[in-house]
């Protein structure tokens, strides 16, 4: 929490992720519309209820999740950049810290362009 003027602020965290069964329907379509319905629901005042409180601000992000990485393909990717001197060892603190501070979205999109982006899309 962190003090704003007289008055106390919080920011957070909402995760919601959706599985559907397309049915035919275009996916980015179904990520806009997901996005929409969140922003009606802001707009509706479903942040704060009935209370005082009042929303300063808020994002909303939306996007189509990207397949998972498999730990093994991964450890073998990193192992051999240290091998072939890609990646050296004192680097690797630095790269742990960086890597586990990213959004998980955003170090696999990373990983997937390092390991060979469109050629290696099946990593499971």
């Amino acid at each position: 929490m962190c003090n704003n003027d007289s008055s106390n602020t919080i920011q957070v965290r909402l995760t919601l992720d959706v599985t559907y069964a397309l049915n035919g329907e275009n996916p980015a379509e179904m990520a806009a519309n997901l996005r929409r319905m969140c922003e009606r629901a802001i707009g509706a005042g479903l942040l704060t209820g009935e209370s005082d409180a009042e929303v300063d601000g808020y994002e909303v992000y939306t996007m189509l999740m990207p397949e998972p990485l498999a730990e093994g393909k991964l450890t073998e990717f990193m192992r051999q950049r240290i091998e072939d001197g890609h990646l050296s060892l004192k680097d690797i603190p630095m790269r742990l810290a960086r890597y586990g501070l990213m959004e998980p979205d955003a170090f696999i999109a990373e990983m997937r362009e390092r390991m060979g982006g469109e050629e290696n899309t099946n990593l499971n």
